[in-house]
């Protein structure tokens, strides 16, 4: 019941983080940072210039007349140009009888400069296509009507936001069940070979519902940070002994069958928060954090014997462990991530749980539970994103 309530908790924080996300306002800036970059690495003998008129087809989305004047400041702080600002320019058409509005081609835009006295002009566009923002920018020498510069800018909004929910599967291991069987009558010894004998459980296995937040650095294409939150549940072991009188040698008539059951499940709560390094693409990533693991181990033990009724034995325990995690994630379409990660526990937890029979002789059942053993545990996981 703890770790259920523990899970909503953190369920509604985590989607409480989701409400900033990256806009195309972002992605105008890096687009316009790119440009001046550009402009740097200009070479031209044109001195006086102006910005043309820019269209997009996101005018609710893309300030055109903003993104006009920031390109007027990036070409004066360059020190390459006289600009003409955008005001200066509609006044001096305007003297000219001659508006901005409707000039649509290389013609018309030529004629405008050779009036006005500028020698070239910036312009172009800047759409929003597939989540990024598309800026076409060219600059044409007024005089000889030619192209001088031309450019393609893609702008990314590397600080985006992605959410996910991924279905999985967790194995591996690091969680298991040992358990001594040893009794004192020396009938029943004889079937261990005249020691206790351990019985290892296998890892934990099981299916795992991850939910993840992804987000960017901002001008970085290498880093994104991430957390994800995972619920893990599973049977550790399932481990069943039965004695029947012909097992013993020789055979005894007189005894009774009896033998027990151990059960151990497990639930996993992680939060873990990673780093993504990611070589400029979103195709895929390599994953370096760690996790904050909520672990509940359940343990029933059920014994029972031919010839009366045997005590059931009940136990929980619940821990909180830190796991180091590297992994790699995919993303090969848009809406699509897959995950594969690794983790390491390196931390012991054990309790000691015995069951005693009686009547069949003095059998007893100790169990060791190791809860948490040093290995590996691993997560593989295929979910539906969406990026803001």
């Amino acid at each position: 019941m703890f770790f259920k309530r523990m899970f909503s908790v953190v369920l509604i924080f985590f989607f409480v983080t989701v409400l900033s996300a990256a806009d195309t306002g972002a992605m105008v800036k890096n687009a316009l940072s790119q440009f001046q970059k550009a402009v740097q690495q200009l070479n031209t003998d044109l001195n006086k210039v102006a910005v043309y008129y820019l269209t997009t087809n996101k005018a609710q989305e893309i300030d055109t007349i903003s993104v006009q004047d920031r390109m007027v400041s990036i070409l004066l702080e360059s020190g390459k140009f006289k600009v003409v600002d955008r005001l200066s320019l509609q006044a001096l058409l305007k003297e000219q009888s001659l508006s901005l509005t409707g000039m649509v081609d290389n013609s018309a835009m030529i004629r405008a400069g050779k009036l006005i006295g500028v020698e070239g002009f910036f312009f172009g566009n800047m759409n929003v296509k597939n989540d990024r923002v598309v800026f076409t920018i060219k600059l044409i020498d007024v005089a000889s009507s030619a192209l001088v510069f031309s450019k393609t800018i893609i702008g990314e909004a590397y600080n985006r936001v992605e959410i996910g929910i991924a279905g999985g599967f967790t194995s591996g291991t690091g969680f298991n069940s040992n358990y001594d069987y040893y009794d004192e009558d020396a009938d029943i010894h004889q079937l261990f070979d005249g020691k206790s004998t351990k019985v290892k459980g296998k890892a934990i296995s099981g299916p795992q519902l991850n939910l993840f937040y992804i987000q960017g650095f901002n001008e970085s294409k290498l880093f994104k940070m991430g957390i994800s939150l995972s619920y893990t549940f599973g049977d550790v072991v399932e481990d069943k002994k039965t004695f029947n009188p012909n097992d013993f040698n020789p055979p005894d008539p007189y005894r009774s069958s009896f033998g027990s059951t151990v059960y151990t499940s497990i639930q996993r709560v992680s939060i873990a928060p990673y780093l993504l390094v990611s070589p400029g693409t979103d195709l895929f990533a390599i994953t370096v954090g760690g996790s904050i693991n909520f672990i509940d181990v359940s343990t029933k033990l059920e014994s029972w014997s031919d010839s009366e009724e045997v005590p059931k034995n009940d136990n929980s325990l619940s821990v909180i462990r830190f796991f180091p995690e590297i992994g790699v994630d995919f993303r090969p379409v848009k809406f699509i991530r897959v995950f594969v990660r690794g983790m390491y526990v390196f931390s012991d937890v054990t309790y000691d749980d015995t069951i005693q029979l009686s009547g069949s002789g003095n059998f007893s059942l100790t169990q060791n539970n190791i809860v948490i053993q040093k290995g590996f545990i691993f997560n593989i996981g295929l979910g539906l994103s969406y990026t803001f």
